[in-house]
């Protein structure tokens, strides 16, 4: 991963953080929030609650107080009772009629022993005993605001048919006269189902559940559904972040004189909390999203204001690496940075002239090696020349007989010498003077082709082949020094092969080409005997040779025309197995 590309994800994480920080205090601060305030609010539906159920014992109490004190027709009943002139059957629509209006659930008339002589829920429960409800009025003989009440199930008619209901009963004696027994009673009763559920609901605001000792529901009263107002992708991602609705509950518990115990729940739902979460979570996401493209824009400007001259020193190195000593390191920089350029730049300035001194010293060293090879080249023939001059001059003072014949040989062998003298003159000249190549595209199947018509039937026993790919792109070269380079390597192949000392007869030579990464390879291929390992080394070196007759300089130019053309020759070679030439070039520009 390149510097720039890790000093933009730095800043992208660097700038993220505080943006997550920053969220994740805000959801816990309105969590916190809310979480006070439904709780608040469970305390004021809780009171609101509590006395709203306090408000109907009291009702339910003022209604059998005022039954039994204030009804004029309940206390002719009671008076008809107590002397014994009361009509029975007379006494059956009383209670009804006493309930009408009145929103009551139950409504009962009791005698001296407890059996009912008026019912206004259940006109059928005429002579009914009911001990349990005539101790209930008994105990409320003279009660304030304590006054014992009852939880308990009866039967009433709804609809043209009987239900079983729980409700709440409170009773009181009807004392017209002074005696110490009353003759009437009154209870009182108002069921406990869905009604008083909403009437609980509307004062306290909460959803409202009542049940049983049991568990059993007796009635509720729900609020309208708080669920947050968004799509559904933003539900479940907050869900996800565990803001899902919910709710908080408080129970409050009604206990009777018998210990029946009735619980009304009530339930605040958390949906606004998860609401408000929900949106300081997209808001988060939504700022995260700005932030991100920002740091991405921003830490991109300063990464690659801070990476540009590192950037830059490094494609200097690479250059200098490659040997451009010349390329000016020039970067606009500042602080370390520009002191780092400014050490790189004196460092290519020193290793330039330091390139330059061994550069020279290899040249001298070069023309000082070539020289005293030259100088061997020329001792050479020297010697049998002067022996040849001083056999004539004995020969001539002598008078010897044979003296043309004398002459003849010595003359022919100085002329001799003298040639080859010439030609390893006119060979040193042409490896100094090599002129400098005139580069154009040419392809290699040219080159090829011009290389083998040169021999177009080639020594017996051996054979030339080619093999050329297609869709070679075309060499950038002068056609005509390569020309030369190829025909110096096919010679030197079947000269191998002609003067292999092996015991084989014949072979082959092949001229193949392929891409290369560095642009195309010429092989020059030959199956001959093969150049030793020990002479490989040297194979390029001006005046080094195995063959009797060579100057030494043929592979010495080749090498070269190759390092001027921006190649390379090398070689490879086995004994006993050939020897292959591999000639790299670069491609023409497309």
């Amino acid at each position: 991963m390149k510097l720039r590309t890790r000093l933009s994800l730095a800043f992208t994480l660097l700038s993220l953080i505080p943006t997550a920080v920053v969220g994740w205090a805000a959801l816990r601060t309105v969590q916190r929030s809310f979480g006070t305030m439904t709780a608040q609010r469970l305390g004021e539906a809780e009171a609101a609650a509590g006395a709203a159920l306090e408000d109907q014992r009291r009702e339910l109490r003022l209604r059998a107080r005022a039954f039994a004190t204030d009804s004029p027709a309940v206390h002719r009943a009671a008076k008809d009772l107590y002397l014994g002139q009361a009509e029975l059957p007379a006494l059956l629509p009383l209670a009804e009629s006493l309930m009408s209006g009145t929103g009551l659930t139950a409504l009962y008339l009791l005698d001296a022993e407890g059996s009912v002589v008026s019912s206004g829920h259940l006109p059928g429960r005429f002579g009914y005993p009911e001990p349990e409800l005539l101790a209930l009025a008994r105990a409320g003989a003279g009660a304030g605001e304590g006054t014992t009440f009852q939880i308990r199930e009866i039967e009433v008619r709804r609809g043209g048919r009987i239900e079983t209901v729980v409700a709440a009963l409170v009773g009181a004696p009807v004392l017209p006269f002074p005696r110490s027994e009353p003759s009437l009673h009154v209870v009182v009763g108002r069921a406990i189902d869905d009604g008083l559920a909403e009437r609980l609901r509307e004062v306290s605001g909460a959803s409202v559940r009542i049940v049983d000792a049991g568990g059993r529901t007796l009635g509720s009263a729900l609020q309208p559904s708080e669920k947050p107002i968004g799509p559904d992708w933003l539900d479940t991602l907050v869900e996800a972040a565990g803001g899902a609705g919910g709710a908080r509950l408080r129970s409050i518990e009604v206990r009777d004189g018998r210990g029946e115990i009735v619980e009304v729940q009530l339930r605040i739902g958390t949906a606004l909390l998860a609401q408000a979460r929900g949106r300081i979570l997209l808001g988060v996401l939504v700022a995260a999203f700005l932030v991100l493209i920002a740091s991405v824009l921003l830490g991109g400007a300063v990464s690659a204001r801070i990476t540009r001259p590192v950037t830059a020193l490094a494609e200097s190195a690479e250059a200098l690496g490659r040997g451009e000593y010349d390329r000016p390191t020039s970067i606009d920089a500042s602080g370390e940075v520009k002191a780092l350029v400014e050490a790189f730049e004196a460092m290519r300035l020193e290793i330039r002239a330091s390139h330059d001194r061994i550069a020279a010293a290899e040249r001298v060293a070069a023309w000082q090696e070539i020289a005293r090879r030259l100088a061997h080249e020329i001792k050479n023939p020297l010697t049998p020349i002067s022996m040849a001059i001083e056999t004539l001059r004995r020969a001539r003072e002598k008078n010897h007989a044979a003296f043309d014949e004398i002459f003849d040989e010595s003359s022919a062998a100085i002329l001799e010498e003298v040639a080859a003298l010439r030609r390893i003159v006119d060979e040193f000249a042409r490896f100094a003077r090599l002129p400098a190549p005139q580069p154009q595209p040419t392809t290699v199947r040219e080159l090829f082709e011009t290389t083998t018509g040169l021999f177009p039937e080639a020594p017996e026993g051996i054979v030339i082949a080619t093999e050329i790919p297609e869709a070679l792109p075309p060499l950038e070269i002068d056609r005509g020094q390569l020309q030369q380079v190829l025909l110096n390597l096919v010679k030197n192949a079947l000269e191998a092969l002609q003067g292999r000392d092996d015991g084989k007869m014949g072979g082959r030579v092949r001229l193949r080409a392929e891409a290369v990464t560095q642009g195309v390879a010429l092989r020059v291929e030959d199956d001959g005997p093969g150049i030793p390992e020990e002479s490989l080394a040297d194979v390029f070196t001006p005046y080094f040779t195995t063959k009797e007759s060579g100057t030494g300089l043929g592979l010495a130019i080749c090498h070269r025309i190759a390092t001027e053309h921006g190649g390379h020759l090398a070689v490879e070679s086995e004994v006993g197995s050939g020897t292959t030439f591999v000639l790299t070039l670069p491609v023409a520009e497309s």
